[in-house]
């Protein structure tokens, strides 16, 4: 009893704080103002500011769920740096700050991504360091990322309802994660990644989408080395994320053209 307590305490309390913080650090996103993609950043734009934030407990485990419904944004390859067929190699962590600017953001995660094959874009490594939207961290690293209104709010409730120790905070988890992208990445499976560099992280921010991030089956033998235009069965399957099928493209073009932008 006691926990579900708790637990609704902070249910009321972050629920007040969690749009705060989203409109808070719009500019440490993954968009940005290039005249390229001027008509996706419109529409982001406008997608965002009606973003639509739920939060459930899932009392198991006592962790904190941010739900994130965005609707459905997409970009285009002339938005990112790199298009490449990669693998997940590891999960390495989340943080709700900024290494440079110190300034706290939503929630992401990072890690590495080892590349199978490029679409677009020079790397001269095999490796990618990649950061993307979503992860896991302690109540009290979120807690620091609120502002003094959310923390008074927070504070007060905590006081009189919730009663956490520090300790306990400590021990609790803060997990974000939106409906409409990729948060379970199958190590044993090869995605179509579109990836933009951020200076500020030193890595790659990993679009979410799901148009933007989905599985990949390669022909016999054309995995290693694939290339479009070097044969004249230079073509990849791309998992439809609305049918569930894989559908043939030969060019990065084709693919571009199959989003719903």
């Amino acid at each position: 009893m006691k926990t579900k307590l708790i637990i609704v305490g902070l249910l009321l309390s972050l629920s007040l704080s969690i749009v705060g913080i989203y409109y808070n650090n719009k500019n440490d996103t993954i968009m940005n103002n290039s005249p390229k993609i001027e008509k996706n950043f419109d529409k982001a734009v406008e997608v965002k500011n009606k973003v639509k934030k739920t939060i459930e407990n899932d009392i198991k485990n006592e962790d904190l769920k941010i739900v994130t419904n965005s609707d459905h944004i997409t970009v285009d390859s002339n938005f990112v740096d790199l298009v490449a067929v990669c693998k997940l190699n590891s999960i390495d962590g989340s943080t709700n700050k900024n290494p440079i600017t110190k300034k706290y953001t939503m929630i992401q995660s990072y890690g590495k991504l080892d590349v199978v094959s490029f679409i677009k874009g020079k790397f001269d490594k095999k490796q990618i360091d990649f950061i993307m939207g979503g992860g896991k961290i302690k109540l009290s690293d979120y807690y620091e990322g609120l502002t003094k209104e959310e923390k008074e709010r927070f504070d007060f409730r905590n006081k009189h309802f919730n009663k956490l120790t520090k300790k306990e905070m400590e021990n609790r988890f803060v997990q974000s994660y939106s409906i409409d992208t990729v948060n379970n990445l199958d190590k044993s499976k090869y995605y179509l990644c579109y990836l933009k560099y951020k200076k500020d992280y030193n890595r790659y921010s990993l679009i979410g989408y799901k148009e933007n991030l989905r599985e990949v089956k390669f022909p016999i033998k054309q995995v290693h080395g694939f290339k479009f235009g070097t044969k004249s069965n230079d073509y990849i399957f791309i998992k439809n994320e609305n049918t569930g099928k894989f559908e043939k493209f030969h060019s990065l073009k084709e693919i571009d053209a199959s989003l719903s932008m």
